[in-house]
């Protein structure tokens, strides 16, 4: 086995479980039968996972512990709010069924979020960095860092490490934008989770220009692909089948030695409208990707 095979063993392929369905039980049988050992938690048997009630996050242990799963990313939606419309609760993007919370409500938020990493062992939090209403100004970047070193320092108090995701709905929707704004940080508890997909929905390459971009601040990716079209028009694809040159990734990937998560993130529809259809052929793709 040479030195690029045995670093692509220690990549891990999981998936954000609603994607595969809002039953945990069900998501966790299918990541196994795909190798994982690992998974993300976003939404669980139809709520999302920092609203859920004690009866549920009880199911949720059960569910782990009768697996044998550990959970790699607690995938939050704090930040996932307007930065300066007061009092504003419209989204301009994807929810996934959190509710919607102004600025002052992320900071209990925040709260809650670290004790339910806590709960499920998990040093990686996902965040956001703000809708994206207007352009991103030199003001909005210095409140964006401002908010973020103060949220990191909080969550590293635990040992709790921030992951900034890429978001084209908000403010940072780009691996350039994210990363930079990582790098101004500064802080060892913020780091950020790579979402290529994301990227390309504002036309940002996968390679090499968003991975240039973001390699030395990134340990996290969340993977889903778009086919875009003639007229420039983006939809979601399965993994393989779009614009992300992702056989490219796994292997510049395995080169560079990274030993993180790639978690699939469809968000793809396949004919029979089944996540766990379109997941699954998702997974049979970035299996085989990893080798």
């Amino acid at each position: 086995m040479d030195l690029r095979e045995d670093r692509a063993l220690s990549m891990r392929i999981t998936a954000i479980t609603d994607e595969i369905s809002q039953d945990l039980d069900v998501a966790l049988d299918v990541l196994k039968e795909y190798g994982a050992t690992s998974c993300e938690l976003r939404n669980v048997y139809g709520v999302y996972i920092v609203d859920a009630d004690d009866a549920i996050l009880a199911r949720v242990d059960s569910d782990l512990a009768a697996a044998g799963m550990t959970v790699d990313c607690l995938d939050t939606p704090l930040f996932k709010c307007n930065l300066d419309i007061v009092g504003a609760t419209d989204a301009a993007g994807a929810t996934h069924n959190a509710a919607e919370r102004t600025l002052s409500d992320q900071w209990p938020l925040l709260d809650r979020c670290i004790e339910l990493a806590l709960r499920f062992k998990t040093q990686y939090m996902r965040v956001f960095a703000f809708w994206r209403k207007g352009d991103l100004s030199s003001a909005r970047r210095i409140a964006i860092v401002e908010i973020l070193a103060k949220a990191a320092a909080i969550a590293g108090a635990s040992g709790v490490t921030l992951l900034l995701e890429n978001e084209h709905a908000c403010l940072l929707g780009t691996a350039a934008e994210t990363a930079d704004v990582v790098r101004a940080v500064a802080s060892p508890w913020l780091k950020m989770v790579w979402d290529p997909g994301n990227a390309m929905m504002l036309g940002e390459a996968t390679l090499p220009d968003g991975y240039d971009a973001c390699k030395d601040v990134m340990v996290h990716i969340h993977l889903k692909d778009v086919s875009v079209g003639e007229d420039g028009s983006r939809v979601w694809a399965c993994i393989g089948s779009g614009n992300g040159d992702y056989p490219g990734l796994f292997h510049t990937l395995a080169s560079d030695g990274y030993s993180g998560s790639i978690a699939l993130e469809t968000h793809w529809k396949s004919d029979d409208n089944n996540p766990e259809t379109a997941s699954r052929a998702c997974l049979s793709v970035m299996r085989q990707l990893l080798g």
